[in-house]
């Protein structure tokens, strides 16, 4: 698999991202998502986003990599990057109006998987569905 099978979180957003091919995973700024969604300064958000997971159990520098990025004033700078699965779950901690497309399309991906669970021709339903809506030929499904 390839880089354009995977979908990039952030697409329309203004969040660098890197693509890392060893680990066939988009990783995402931190602090971008915090400045785009946080309603606070990054620092300010980001210590005190890392306190209130750390409370739950859950340490976010475990899953987070260091990279050097290009930052807004063309420097390269050392970069904190979480993974997609980690940018889902900072984004379920910041309060923000901005992110309620994020979350009710979070809402509505979670139910439909566990529609699936219970009934897994829904499965089968998606994925042609899907294919078809890629373009793929009708050939496929023999």
């Amino acid at each position: 698999m390839n880089k354009r099978n995977y979908i990039k979180l952030f697409s329309d957003d203004e969040v660098r991202s890197i693509w890392l091919e060893e680990e066939k995973e988009w990783y995402y700024a931190i602090e971008d998502i915090i400045k785009l969604y946080g309603e606070r300064s990054y620092d300010i958000y980001y210590i005190n986003l890392k306190k209130r997971l750390r409370k739950q159990g859950y340490y976010l520098e475990k899953n987070c990599i260091i990279r050097k990025l290009l930052n807004t004033e063309k420097k390269w700078k050392n970069t904190r990057l979480i993974d997609t699965q980690t940018a889902f779950r900072l984004l379920e901690e910041i309060a923000s109006k901005k992110l309620k497309k994020y979350k009710d399309w979070m809402a509505k991906i979670a139910t439909e998987r566990l529609e699936e669970i219970g009934d897994p021709e829904k499965i089968i339903q998606r994925a042609k569905k899907l294919y078809e809506e890629k373009g793929y030929p009708k050939e496929w499904e023999k």
